[in-house]
Parts: structure tokens; C-alpha cells; sequence
């Protein structure tokens, strides 16, 4: 008896149609003009009789559980080696792995935009505001105790984010609630430096097609927003996020381009030349607040 078609089936699906060995990963299928094929086999991790390789009594099953998807090369090297050599646990192990490296791509590729935006912004923007407290030895009389809850939140939101997006890696998952967890325990450049830590790896864990325009706009959007919030000259920011929702868009978007020249006519808060009584009714706040709701339905409709 051989493995049914349906077995069949869901282990070359969920191997991705790749070889499982981790120092192969060959593509097992070939499309041609005169005729398609595969070089992909089946291999029994336990033999289906005692005497085969990983042979025990009774033998191995005909199942998906007990196959892996092997090239041709892998398959007779791991057969022909000396026995114990490749064990079940190993092979187990290889196809665990090849089949969450699957899985975990085309998570990466149904990534929904609108939550990894936010969650680069989330530790983009809890990354300045570090920098700014580590820095700035006017930071606690500025902006007191609220300040440092709010950016705790910003955390807080960063875990709630990664949770909704999927897809990210354990280790990301991991720094992130440690940074909430440790927030009263760290100084402000240790926090900075694993936000940093943080950023680089999102970078590259989202590093093709949209994911990495998304979030190229996501950090844009979340250095205009901190330049604003901090009183601080955000002429650049504001070019720079524009030019790269355009380039996400691949056109421009009538409304936020006619936000932006509002922004752009408040020039004095623009350039962070503003008195305390103009701070506090800063109108550039309120309209750069509107445009989430305006980036949220574009980012969803992506």
C-alpha cells in the first residue's frame, strides 16, 4: 500500500512543493513547453518494513505523518548513509521546519497592510520619543509623567499589533514584550537600541513588494507625526511622506495631497517657530490626526 492521493496531496502542499532537506530546498517541479514534471519523492521517515532504514517492528505507516518530500539526491543520501546517522527526531524535525517556512510566507504575503503600518509606526514612534528622553534633559519638565505612559501604550499597542498581523517571527514577538514588560527597568538608550533592534528585523522579515512600501510610508508617516508632536521643524517629513504614498499608490490621492497643502500653509508650525499659546491649538495636530482614518482605507484596500 502507498500514501493515498489526499496524503499526497497535503504533504506536497504544505512543503510548498520544495525539497524539506534544510541545506537543499530544491524546487521539486519544472514547467515546460513540451511537458511539465516533478523530481519530488516521497520518502518514508520510518521504513514500511523492520528491516529498512529507521525499520521498527510492524513497520511505518503509509501516511502523511510518516513521509517527508525529499529531491532525489537527498532522498538516496539520507538511505545510503550508516544507520542512526538520520534519525526519525532529525527528519521529523526537517519537515516541521520546511512546512513553517511555508507557512509562515504566505502569512508574510496576506500580511494586512493597515497592521503592519501600525505596528513599525508603533516602535518607529516609541524609538524617537527614547531617543528624545535620553537626550533631551528637559524631556521630564516638558513632558512629564504622561508622556512616559503614553509611550508604554505605544508598546502595548505593538503587541496587540503583531497578534492581529500574523506572521512575524517569534523572535520579534518576543523583543516586543519584553520591551513592555522591562519598560520600567531599562534606560532610555537600552529601550532605543532594541526598538532599533525591533525595526531591522520587521525590515527584513517585510522586505519585498508592498510590505516593504508599506513600510517605508509607515516610518514616513511616523517621523512626520513625532516632528509635529514635538514642536520640531517637519518640512522634510512632510515631502517625504508624500512622496512615499505615491509610490505605494503609484498616483496621489486627492484628499491627503489637499490635507498636506493645509498643513504646508501653517508655516510657523511647520518649522516649529511657534509661541506656547499657538502649541497649544496647533492645527497641523489636528489634521495630520485625520489622515489615519484616510490611510486606513487605502491600506485595507491594498
Amino acid at each position: 500500500m502507498t500514501i493515498s492521493d489526499i496524503d499526497s496531496k497535503i504533504l506536497w502542499a504544505r512543503a510548498g512543493g520544495f525539497c524539506s532537506a534544510p541545506e537543499c530546498h530544491n524546487d521539486l517541479t519544472f514547467i515546460l513547453e513540451s511537458k511539465n514534471y516533478h523530481i519530488g519523492e516521497m520518502a518514508h521517515i520510518i521504513a514500511k518494513a523492520k528491516k529498512g532504514n529507521r525499520g521498527v517492528e510492524g513497520g511505518g505507516s503509509n501516511g502523511y505523518s510518516n513521509h517527508i518530500l525529499l529531491c532525489p539526491t537527498c532522498h538516496r543520501k539520507i538511505d545510503k548513509s550508516p544507520d542512526g546517522h538520520y534519525s526519525v527526531e532529525l527528519l521529523h524535525g526537517w519537515k516541521r521546519e520546511a512546512e513553517n517556512r511555508i507557512r509562515t510566507l504566505c502569512q508574510k504575503r496576506k500580511a494586512n497592510s493597515w497592521q503592519l503600518f501600525n505596528l513599525y509606526i508603533n516602535i518607529n514612534e516609541a524609538k524617537k520619543y527614547f531617543f528624545e528622553f535620553e537626550n533631551n534633559p528637559m524631556s521630564a519638565l516638558i513632558y512629564g509623567q504622561n508622556a512616559y505612559e503614553s509611550v508604554a501604550n505605544i508598546l502595548v499597542n505593538a503587541s496587540h499589533n503583531i497578534l492581529a498581523l500574523g506572521g512575524v517571527s517569534e523572535e520579534v514577538v518576543a523583543c516586543v514584550d519584553k520591551l513592555v514588560e522591562s519598560y520600567n527597568d531599562l534606560t532610555w538608550s537600552e529601550m532605543e537600541a532594541k526598538c532599533h533592534y525591533i525595526l531591522a528585523k520587521i525590515e527584513d522579515e517585510y522586505s519585498t513588494g508592498i510590505d516593504k512600501k508599506v513600510i517605508v510610508l509607515s516610518g514616513c508617516y511616523s517621523d512626520l507625526r513625532v516632528k509635529n508632536a514635538l514642536g520640531k521643524d517637519y518640512s522634510i517629513e512632510i515631502e517625504n511622506f508624500n512622496s512615499a504614498l505615491n509610490l505605494l499608490l503609484d498616483d496621489e490621492d486627492s484628499y491627503i495631497s489637499e490635507e498636506l497643502n493645509k498643513i504646508r500653509l501653517n508655516e510657523n508650525h511647520v518649522s516649529g517657530n511657534f509661541s506656547l499659546e499657538e502649541a497649544l491649538n496647533d492645527p497641523n495636530f489636528r489634521i495630520i490626526k485625520k489622515l489615519d482614518d484616510r490611510l486606513k482605507f487605502l491600506l485595507k484596500s491594498l
